[in-house]
Order: structure tokens, then sequence, then C-alpha cells
């Protein structure tokens, strides 16, 4: 009995030993990181265009009457 409850113990231990070295694993973590940098980079590019692309668009006009050429 005491055989198969220390093999239960030792097997769940090596599961658990797994699991953390897993979690210890920075593979993932790095993909994460990187994803997320991304996602905060296109936001702020997003948001900058929505609220300069009036003024941008104004700019652009303004140089083409400038220099005569009609926009498209």
């Amino acid at each position: 009995m005491e055989k198969l409850v220390l093999e239960a113990w030792l097997t769940s231990m090596d599961g658990w030993g797994r699991l953390v070295r897993r979690a210890r694993r920075q593979e993932g973590q790095t993909a994460v990181e990187y994803g997320l940098i991304v996602g905060f980079v296109a936001l702020a590019v997003i948001a900058a265009f929505t609220l300069l692309g009036g003024r941008v668009r104004d700019a652009i006009n303004a140089v083409a009457s400038a220099i005569n050429v009609a926009p498209q």
C-alpha cells in the first residue's frame, strides 16, 4: 500500500515539475509581449490618424492648391 501511495505521489510531483518548468519557459511569454506591443502601436496609429486625419487632408489640399494640381 505504501508503495502505491509513494508511486502516486511521485507521479503527481513529476506532473507538477513539468507544469512548473513549462511556466518558467519564456518563449511563449515573449511572443505574447511582442503581440501586445504591436497591438498598442496599432491602436496608437489608428488614434493618430483618426485625430489628425482632417488636418492632414487639409494640408495636402492646401499644398495641391498651391501648386495648381487638382486633389484626387
